[in-house]
């Protein structure tokens, strides 16, 4: 048989992205009907035949606003509403204007930082002692026990790295180290620069590396005057927004390059202090569980789940002042970026941070975490438990928590914090009285072989998912030519094939010689590398790094698809034996069971 090819894969897709619309109308249907069946709403199916997709949209809005009597209707009400609210729907379809409503709540958030700005710096002219000021304290002499009374900068300046992302004077997909490395000039805040002269000297590899560039590092101590050749003093970053749903993008800020630098190594360093603690911002599986004990329990010590509406973009500038001890907030104030570009205007930031920003993140959940430990909420770790903005505490401080919270700029998000009922949600879990039912959410289109296969995988991620979107993963199987269906018995990237999961060997994919061995084909998505003509020194440096060799500098989005050729073998037991004397009537069984046609056996 003739090998697939990239060039029959591009040819495809190209005859894929003509019908990929009226293809994701079609799975929506068959969804819509299914959730008619089961709760007898058929509203939004009406709204999808008569292609009122607006209306269709604020439906699927008003199904996670609630929750629905049984763990089953709460299931499909949700699972419908993940394959219409996040979908990338073309914007005059749905009749929205998603980045002009980011810039409005953006604006509004903005509004919001500078009204709590006004009001802490009132509170330091006519200080009261009331039970938000007995609060406060508790807040302020936690956030001392978990960072200590200063920064530790020698240990900071340690963990200081480029990341990959774009910043301002290096952007677009060109954004790897190398390029990084030799830009003509880092950009970097004036407050900032000092800082980001000792961390790159404190750096031994790229300092020896940039020294050959322009000698303007010449021994472990710069002064601030040597830098001048070598940066661009910028006084702001510069605010984008990114697809988040159908209605609405998400904000971030491109920092200069300097700034970023050192707030990685800010980063990290609050990451391992919040560790120690019980606050582990690599491991999202302990919240997750407390959710679904929440979910069970019913009572005082029953745990409840708090969200919050644009929590980074309320961190206002005269917060982080009242809270952090005054080093802290001196030299997380002097590297963050005091003002932001918008429409090409530069405005002061009332914020302190946003997301885009190295250490929003952490610092966000220090936040939040001292406000539970504000109220005397209990054990950081056991009674309550923080990751960004997703906040789990026992009912008995629930309300204490939400009022304090309120009161120093936050605003809860109501559609996504649950205290009573059945139902808890935290870290992408849903719970319905301790049953797993987290939907599967489409936020990609059905335009590319790569989509496809992810549909089908992603879709089947719990017995929920698996047994309601069958008829879906059917529709979406029958979009894939057999040339191009990729079977695989082990499961892999999502986007690479399809897994036969529970099922380890069919004829399809055995041959035998000595060994028993399984071969399949799937895709191999690599990025691009980036070849252009960069020094030599720059080669070492990511080498001392620990930049991986066969992917040494890439671009960021642009990548080549291939298909290879993957294979397994070992010493196994005889097929008559591993499927119980009939291999293809049980690769058949499965087959069904997860939503494949018969026809896919070979």
């Amino acid at each position: 048989m003739k090998p697939v090819t990239g060039r029959e894969i591009a040819k495809f897709e190209r005859s894929l992205r003509i019908i990929k619309d009226e293809k994701y109308l079609e799975v929506l249907e068959i969804a819509l009907s299914q959730h008619a069946r089961l709760s007898g709403d058929e509203e939004g199916l009406n709204f999808l035949r008569r292609k009122d997709f607006q209306s269709l949209l604020g439906w699927a809005d008003s199904l996670v606003a609630v929750v629905h009597a049984t763990a089953d209707l709460h299931f499909a009400a949700n699972q419908v509403a993940s394959l219409i609210r996040k979908y990338p729907w073309n914007p005059s379809d749905v009749k929205t204007d998603p980045e002009s409503t980011a810039k409005r709540t953006f604006r509004a958030s903005e509004h919001r930082c500078k009204r709590m700005n006004q009001w802490f710096r009132l509170r330091r002219v006519r200080p009261r002692l009331d039970t938000t000021g007995v609060q406060l304290e508790r807040m302020r002499s936690w956030i001392r026990y978990v960072l200590n009374d200063a920064p530790n900068l020698p240990s900071i300046y340690d963990q200081c790295d480029f990341t990959g992302g774009a910043a301002i004077g290096v952007h677009g997909d060109a954004t790897n180290l190398s390029r990084k490395l030799t830009a003509e000039r880092w950009t970097v805040t004036p407050s900032a620069l000092p800082y980001f002269a000792a961390a790159l000297c404190n750096n031994f590899h790229y300092a020896t590396r940039v020294a050959r560039r322009n000698a303007i590092v010449q021994s472990l101590h710069v002064s601030e005057e040597d830098m001048e050749a070598s940066v661009q003093r910028v006084s702001a970053n510069k605010v984008a927004f990114v697809p988040k749903t159908a209605k609405t993008y998400r904000s971030i800020a491109v920092e200069p390059l300097g700034n970023g630098f050192l707030q990685k190594g800010v980063d990290l360093f609050m990451r391992n202090r919040l560790k120690k603690v019980g606050l582990d911002l690599s491991d999202q599986s302990r919240n997750q569980e407390l959710a679904r004990q929440g979910s069970v329990l019913d009572s005082e010590e029953s745990f409840c789940t708090i969200d919050l509406t644009s929590a980074s973009d309320s961190i206002s500038v005269e917060l982080v002042r009242e809270l952090l001890p005054p080093d802290w907030f001196n030299f997380l104030n002097r590297i963050r970026s005091p003002s932001y570009m918008l429409d090409g205007v530069e405005y002061r930031s009332e914020k302190f941070c946003t997301m885009g920003n190295g250490f929003c993140f952490p610092l966000e959940t220090l936040i939040f975490a001292a406000a539970c430990h504000g109220v005397n909420a209990g054990t950081c770790g056991q009674d309550f438990i923080v990751y960004g903005d997703d906040i789990i505490v026992r009912r008995k401080a629930f309300s204490d928590v939400i009022r304090l919270l309120s009161k120093i700029g936050f605003k809860t998000n109501r559609k996504k914090t649950f205290g009573q009922g059945p139902f808890r949600e935290s870290c992408g879990s849903n719970w319905y009285y301790g049953e797993d039912v987290t939907p599967f959410t489409l936020d990609f289109g059905l335009d590319k072989l790569e989509s496809l296969f992810k549909f089908v995988n992603l879709s089947r991620r719990n017995n929920r998912t698996t047994i309601f979107l069958s008829e879906c993963v059917r529709a979406v199987l029958a979009l894939i030519p057999n040339r191009l269906l990729f079977l695989r018995p082990y499961q892999g990237s999502p986007g690479s094939g399809i897994d036969l999961r529970d099922l380890e060997f069919t004829p399809r994919f055995m041959r035998y010689r000595k060994y028993f061995t399984v071969r399949w084909l799937e895709l191999d998505s690599r990025p691009v590398k980036d070849v252009w003509q960069y020094p030599s020194w720059v080669v070492e440096a990511a080498a001392l790094r620990g930049h991986p060799s066969d992917q040494l500098f890439t671009y960021r989005r642009k990548v080549v698809v291939r298909v290879r050729e993957t294979a397994r073998s070992g010493d196994l037991r005889p097929l008559t034996l591993s499927f119980g004397g009939n291999p293809e009537a049980f690769a058949r069984k499965v087959l069904l069971t997860k939503g494949l046609p018969e026809g896919l056996i070979g």
